[in-house]
C-alpha cells in the first residue's frame, strides 16, 4: 500500500495511442497538487507528456492492462475501476 506520509495523489489508469498508431495504457500517480492541470490538458486533446504529471506505476501495450495488473494494482494501491463513474453515482443517490 502507499505511504501514508507521501502527498496525496490520484492513481488513474490512462488508455492513448502514440504518434505511431500504437495503443498504450498505463497507471500514473497524479500529484493533487496537478491533477486538475493534467485533466484539462488531457480533455484539451493537445499532446501532452504524461511523466510531466504523474510517476509511472505500470505501463504496457494494448487497449488495456491485463487482469494480473488490474489485481496488483488494486492490491497494492487500492485502484478502483471506473472510479469517477462510482463518484458520480454516489453523489446521486445523496441527492
Amino acid at each position: 500500500m502507499k505511504d501514508d506520509h507521501l502527498p496525496p495523489s490520484v492513481l488513474e489508469l490512462t488508455q492513448f495511442t502514440c504518434e505511431r498508431g500504437d495503443d498504450y495504457w498505463i497507471y500514473l500517480d497524479i500529484p493533487i497538487s496537478k491533477f486538475v492541470e493534467y485533466r484539462v490538458q488531457l480533455e484539451s486533446g493537445e499532446p501532452l507528456s504524461l511523466l510531466d504529471y504523474g510517476e509511472p506505476l505500470a505501463f504496457g501495450v494494448g487497449t488495456s492492462p491485463p487482469v494480473e495488473v488490474r489485481r496488483k494494482m488494486e492490491y497494492l494501491y487500492g485502484a478502483v475501476e471506473k472510479f469517477e463513474q462510482s463518484v458520480q453515482e454516489l453523489l446521486e443517490e445523496l441527492k
